[in-house]
């Protein structure tokens, strides 16, 4: 069985990041340096994924969705912070 990561050109995807088999990352996305994606996940336009972020396997992050930012809430101080998303 053949596996395969598509990536659209416009995506920006550090070189660290690690993907498993069959992730699509679409047009204007970005995906950071401490991101774990798993297999057969879909990433469509427009997403920015960074920080210490986990995604399981066979999900689907929506356009324009924003994932390991820090967090918008006024008790936030700079923490160290991690996000988990499984399926």
């Amino acid at each position: 069985m053949r596996t395969k990561v598509k990536i659209h050109p416009t995506a920006c995807v550090h070189p660290e990041a690690k993907l498993g088999k069959d992730v699509e990352i679409g047009h204007y996305s970005i995906v950071g340096e401490h991101v774990k994606i798993g297999d057969k996940t879909q990433v469509e336009s427009s997403c920015v994924i960074k920080g210490r972020t986990q995604i399981g396997q066979r999900c689907k992050i929506f356009t324009g969705a924003v994932i390991g930012s820090p967090p918008q809430v006024l008790k936030y101080k700079g923490d160290d912070t991690e996000v988990r998303a499984n399926r």
